[in-house]
C-alpha cells in the first residue's frame, strides 16, 4: 500500500468489513479477470477469517471457480466526495473505508452451507428458517482468507 497513513489494523479491517453491504470477487478467467458484486457474511472459525457467499449452482463463477479457486475481494462500507477547496480540481478527495483481500474459495454442503447462510443472513440484519429445499438449489461458498488489508480515510 502507497499511503501506510491511511492503512487500518487487521482488527479494524475486519470491522469495516462486517459493516459492508456486498463484496465484489475477482475469479480468474480468459483475457480479463471476471467480478462479481455477491452479498456475503463474516465468521472467525478457528482462528482465521472466512467469508461466505450465495447464489445459483451453476453459472460463469462457478465454471471459473473449477479452473482456479483463488480469488481476491474488495468491499467498500461508505464514500462521501469532498468538493475541491477554492474550485481547484486536484484539492478534491474521498472520505471511505475500505478493504481488499485475497483466499481460496471452495463449494460447501450440507451443515457448513446452512452455517454459511445463517452468517450471510445475520450480517444482513436477517434471521429465519432455511427450508432444506431451499438449501439444496442454493450454492454457498466459503473463503478462507489469506492476505486482508484495509484502508480509512476521513
Amino acid at each position: 500500500m502507497r499511503r501506510h497513513d491511511r492503512e487500518t489494523s487487521y482488527e479494524e479491517a475486519v470491522t469495516i468489513l462486517r459493516g459492508c453491504p456486498f463484496a465484489t470477487v475477482a475469479f480468474h478467467g480468459g483475457k480479463y479477470p471476471y467480478a462479481v458484486p455477491m452479498h456475503f457474511g463474516v465468521a472467525e472459525e478457528n482462528g482465521a477469517l472466512v467469508l461466505y457467499f450465495h447464489g445459483a449452482k451453476e453459472g460463469k463463477k462457478l465454471g471459473l471457480l473449477a479452473e482456479n479457486s483463488r480469488v481476491a475481494f474488495s468491499a467498500v462500507r461508505f464514500c462521501e466526495n469532498v468538493p475541491p477547496k477554492n474550485g481547484i480540481a486536484c484539492t478534491a478527495t474521498a472520505r471511505f473505508e475500505s478493504v481488499f483481500g485475497e483466499g481460496e474459495l471452495s463449494p460447501v454442503s450440507g451443515e457448513d452451507a446452512e452455517r454459511g447462510l445463517r452468517v450471510l443472513l445475520a450480517q444482513n440484519g436477517m434471521e429465519g428458517e432455511i427450508p432444506p429445499a431451499a438449501l439444496a438449489k442454493t450454492c454457498v461458498l466459503r473463503l478462507s482468507v489469506s492476505s486482508l488489508t484495509g484502508k480509512r480515510h476521513e
